[in-house]
């Protein structure tokens, strides 16, 4: 529960800054893939979906350009920083799913019950992490 409130407040944070404009647009997208794809990794440790990461982003990128009308700039600069986010934060969520399904498997736990809340709130919050540096990197340059 408070992995996924420090991510409600650095998206609050964000949001009401209009150099952020655009952000909440971006913000399901990014969290909701990646929580997604890490609670699958957790549920059946499969490692073919992480190739769908960057093309699966670019067809988000795409819809929420055609969708949001023009209110953040799709840059090639801010589309480098987005798919490096995406990235990472999978990488991060895979290898954790990795390391605690393990864990749990070794005390006895169910791995698909107790890792998926964990892992979700995880990438929650490092979605909209990464999200915010995105935007602060697209920004300084």
């Amino acid at each position: 529960m408070s992995i996924s409130s420090i991510g409600g407040l650095i998206l609050d944070k964000t949001v009401s800054n209009p150099d952020y404009e655009g952000m909440a647009a971006f913000t399901p997208v990014i969290n909701g893939v990646a929580g997604n794809l890490a609670a699958i990794q957790a549920s059946r440790m499969s490692t073919v979906l992480v190739s769908l990461v960057v093309p699966g982003h670019l067809l988000f990128l795409y819809t929420v350009q055609l969708l949001q009308g023009g209110h953040a700039a799709m840059t090639s600069a801010f589309i480098i920083c987005y798919l490096s986010a995406a990235l990472l934060q999978v990488a991060i969520l895979i290898y954790t799913a990795g390391l605690m399904v393990h864990w749990l498997w070794r005390r006895g736990l169910d791995p698909d019950n107790y890792s998926i809340p964990y892992l979700t709130a995880l990438g929650d919050l490092l979605g909209t992490g990464f999200l915010a540096l995105s935007f602060r990197l697209v920004m300084m340059f």
